[in-house]
């Protein structure tokens, strides 16, 4: 299943409490255009109250609260006004790291019907704004690469980076998770013209953002970033990305070939600190061990991985072999195999 649509209720099993306070909060818009705290503000705006109110506490993502404030209070009070519920937001400062980015909203009315209404007015806010907002991340020539693409929310007139749309989403309030996937499977994630990282961002309401080259510190790795309004969203696209590399891995045949190696020539196929052997297993996927020490004219390389990667490093080593073999003929002396003795990566 995936992830809830952005607003967690938080009162309780039955969803709404009952109080008997006679205690009268501000609203947000008396508020802002200066009224009084607790209590004082205008209450007139929702005639006479009866002591007993029902009272309903849930979460939105942080950065959508001045959406729905809009400019002035505007919006918020119009639907103080449609509803006939106060509507009280936490402040930003008192946010508590265990929130998660989700900021607590408080309704108080005389009746549930208009709890009701006003919650769903504010879902229907969230989801439409995590809908933009996700659209304009997304547009570009292929979904989430990451690419010089159009969208941005209007603050400059030429294309964004995948940087930029990061720092944008971030500033928006939006959680940011990072996952790594193995170079040769960003093609599995993206799928035929985008069409497997469209279906994980619709499933998940999430933005994917994925590096057109390898990192620098791993060039076999991209480090992909996912935004979404909650850090549950964010994790469930994660887990959608894992899922399919998982699948991957299971489907892939697997395969244990040996490959015997001239003593002579191991220093060559290992490489200086083993950079050979690392490169080679890499770019195939395999896994490459060989024995330290000789037990004859030849050791036995053990390559375990994919049939085609088993199969291509099984080339590699040959190529090498037939090279070092071409060039003792030509020069007329023995190779020297660098002292090589050590193992597999």
């Amino acid at each position: 299943a995936g992830p809830s649509n952005g607003v967690a209720a938080s009162s309780g099993a039955a969803g709404t409490l009952t109080t008997t306070s006679t205690y009268k909060p501000a609203t947000v818009a008396s508020l802002l255009q200066g009224g009084g705290g607790n209590g004082g503000g205008d209450n007139s705006y929702y005639g006479n109250q009866p002591s007993e109110m029902l009272e309903e506490q849930i979460g939105v993502p942080n950065g959508v609260v001045g959406f729905i404030i809009g400019r002035g209070g505007e919006t918020i009070a119009s639907m103080q006004a449609r509803t006939g519920c106060k509507v009280q937001i936490q402040k930003e400062h008192e946010m508590k790291p265990e929130q998660n980015g989700m900021r607590y909203i408080t309704l108080t009315a005389s009746e549930k019907e208009r709890i009701d209404e006003c919650r769903t007015l504010i879902q229907n806010m969230v989801q439409e704004r995590v809908r933009t907002t996700n659209s304009s991340y997304q547009m570009g020539s292929a979904p989430g690469l990451g690419s010089r693409g159009g969208g941005g929310g209007g603050q400059s007139s030429g294309p964004m980076t995948q940087e930029q749309k990061l720092q944008e989403a971030v500033a928006a309030g939006h959680q940011l998770v990072k996952v790594q996937v193995p170079d040769t499977d960003v093609g599995l994630i993206i799928g035929k013209a985008g069409a497997t990282i469209k279906s994980i961002q619709d499933r998940s309401g999430a933005s994917i953002q994925i590096p057109q080259t390898g990192d620098a510190a791993n060039p076999t790795m991209r480090t992909v970033s996912i935004t979404h309004p909650t850090v549950q969203g964010a994790d469930y696209a994660k887990q959608l990305i894992q899922d399919l590399l998982a699948t991957k891995k299971e489907q892939t045949p697997h395969l244990t070939l040996e490959v015997q190696i001239p003593d002579k020539d191991v220093g060559m196929c290992i490489g200086r600190g083993g950079c050979v052997i690392r490169e080679m297993q890499n770019k195939t996927g395999t896994r490459i061990q060989i024995p330290s020490y000789s037990q004859g004219p030849y050791r036995t390389a053990t390559v375990v991985g994919p049939t085609e990667g088993c199969h291509l490093v099984k080339q590699m080593i040959e190529r090498i072999i037939l090279e070092q073999s071409s060039q003792s003929v030509m020069s007329g002396a023995p190779i020297d195999n660098g002292g090589a003795g050590g193992g597999g990566g």
